[in-house]
Parts: C-alpha cells; structure tokens; sequence
C-alpha cells in the first residue's frame, strides 16, 4: 500500500475494525473510520493521528440508506 490512498473501515469497534484502521494507517494510508457513533471512532482516530498517522471518525449509520 503507498501514501495517497484512503481507507474507509465501516462499523469501527475496539475489536477487528479498530485493528484494520491501525494497520491501514501503519500502512501509511489516510483512514475513514465509521461507526453509529464517535464513542469509539472519535478516541482510534487521536490515537491513530496521534502516532503520525491520519485518520478522522465519522458518526454514521450504514443500516440507513438516507444516512
């Protein structure tokens, strides 16, 4: 994977979908991180960005197609 390239990881929780979004960064990928909420998107994305990589959380519902 190289620099340039976005990651969108849907339904981001603290277990497989918190892993995929640290490897995307590690990777050196800008990362979406999506959830129903921000309660676990919003801390992985500081992490992540903390730890010199990119990343932004969103708070969405992919069950809602109008969402």
């Amino acid at each position: 994977m190289s620099e340039g390239q976005v990651a969108i990881v849907v339904g981001v929780g603290a277990g497989l979908g918190a892993a995929l979004g640290r490897r995307f960064a590690a990777a050196g990928m800008a990362v979406a991180l999506a959830a129903r909420s921000d309660d676990t998107t919003g801390p992985l994305a500081v992490e992540i960005n903390d730890s010199g990589g990119s990343a932004r959380a969103y708070a969405v519902d992919s069950s809602d197609e109008a969402a």
